[in-house]
Order: C-alpha cells, then structure tokens, then sequence
C-alpha cells in the first residue's frame, strides 16, 4: 500500500536508505529506497527528478491515521484471495 507525498514536502528524518534501481518493461526508470539494516521498502520515485514519492504505508508512523483506500490499482494483478474493497476505485493498470 502507497500513498503519495510532494517533492517539495517530502523528508527522510534520518537515515540514508538502500536504492535500486528498477527498469519497467516500458522502460521507465524507478528509484525504490529500502531501510539498510531490515530491508524493509520506504517509497519508490522517479530516477530523475521525482516530482512525487510513492510512500510505503508500512514504514510511517502516522499509518493509522490516513483513513480508507480511495483506489486499488493494478488489479489486473491481484492475488484472487485478495477482496475488492467496497467504496474504492479499481484500475487493472496504472492511471
């Protein structure tokens, strides 16, 4: 689960996490940044000049506080045992 921050609003607090460097079969480029020690995921972000971050609900403190999915995207992809969560927008792809 995602959720995006601003470019201009985003800061890591501490630390200096691990990049990889993921190549999509379109051939965008994709920064995903995980913590040095566990491996947990942060975010992940355009390689060049990221305008946004794809923030990694797990990894913030304030998670209980960001209320009910709006969207489910990549469906497409969806383990079967996974539901459809009533309320929220259902993409097979990226927007």
């Amino acid at each position: 689960m995602n959720i995006p921050a601003s470019a201009q609003s985003f800061r890591l607090l501490k630390g200096s996490p691990r990049k990889y460097l993921k190549v999509a079969e379109s051939g965008t480029k994709r920064v995903h940044a995980f913590c040095g020690n566990c491996g947990g995921p942060i975010y992940s972000s355009a390689a060049e000049d990221p305008q946004s971050y794809s923030l990694r609900v797990g990894a913030l403190k304030q998670r209980y506080q960001l209320g009910r999915p709006v969207r489910q995207i990549w469906t497409k992809r969806r383990f079967p045992w996974f539901p459809h969560l009533d309320g929220t927008e259902e993409f097979e792809e990226q927007p």
